[in-house]
This record gives structure tokens, C-alpha cells and sequence, in this order.
């Protein structure tokens, strides 16, 4: 059986699927076919069918929810962790008119900066990295 596998290039998912990338688990028989792309990349493949199992963001999660299953383990959400609001100014607030650079549209640091700015300016896609 194959199994189209999207993670991302994070320490995280190249250790937890380590294994399985490089074949140092008996696999029972299964095929997966991996592909390492940044968080939002796995997000818009999920919402296009892409793979069969694959790492989402939080926000990603809950849209798609009643099409997939998240699983209990494999969590990196956390305190101290995760996504940074940075500013020009010492103490700058957002406001309507700035432009602000976000990981993009599905991704938890969006939809946290959105919860706690929600008129905080227009986001903006950053273009992908290999951050988690």
C-alpha cells in the first residue's frame, strides 16, 4: 500500500519520521511516498487532496477537521514556542493601514496574530522557509 507522506523539513518531523525515511523500521509491507515542503505548503496540499497523511497546522487542523483526523500525539504547540510578533518601533502596535508579514493564510501564527490583532493591519504571505 502507498502513502503520500507530507512533512516538513522541521527538526521535529525529520526525527519523528526518521524511521521511516530512512527505512530503519519494518515498514509491513506499506510504501510512502514523502514530500518535504514548508507548513502552509502541507496545509494547501491537504485542501487539495494531496496527501493521505501529512503535518497541518492548528488552523489548518480545524478547517479541515471534518475530513481528516488529528491525531493525540505529535503536538509543537506551546508557551514560549512558535510564532514572534516583531515590530519597527519599540512598543508598536498594529494598526489598519500596515502591511504585516504572516507564515500564511492556514497557518497557527495567523490565526493567533488575527485572535489578538483582529484589526491589526492586512496580512501579507511571507514566503516559505524550512521553519516549523
Amino acid at each position: 500500500m502507498r502513502i503520500r507522506l507530507g512533512i516538513s523539513p522541521c527538526p521535529n518531523d525529520t526525527f519523528a519520521f526518521h524511521g521511516i525515511l530512512e527505512r530503519r523500521v519494518d515498514l509491513r509491507g506499506l510504501e510512502f511516498e514523502t514530500e518535504l515542503v514548508d507548513v502552509q505548503q502541507l496545509n494547501d496540499g491537504l485542501f487539495a487532496g494531496r496527501y493521505d497523511v501529512a503535518k497541518a497546522s492548528f488552523h489548518a487542523a480545524l478547517l479541515l477537521a471534518d475530513r481528516f483526523v488529528v491525531l493525540a500525539a505529535g503536538s509543537a504547540l506551546g508557551f514560549g514556542v512558535g510564532p514572534l510578533l516583531v515590530s519597527a518601533g519599540d512598543g508598536a502596535a498594529p494598526g489598519p493601514a500596515m502591511r504585516v508579514l504572516c507564515p500564511g493564510p492556514t497557518t497557527t501564527g495567523t490565526l493567533l496574530y488575527r485572535c489578538i490583532h483582529p484589526d491589526g493591519g492586512r496580512c501579507s504571505a511571507a514566503r516559505p522557509t524550512s521553519a516549523c
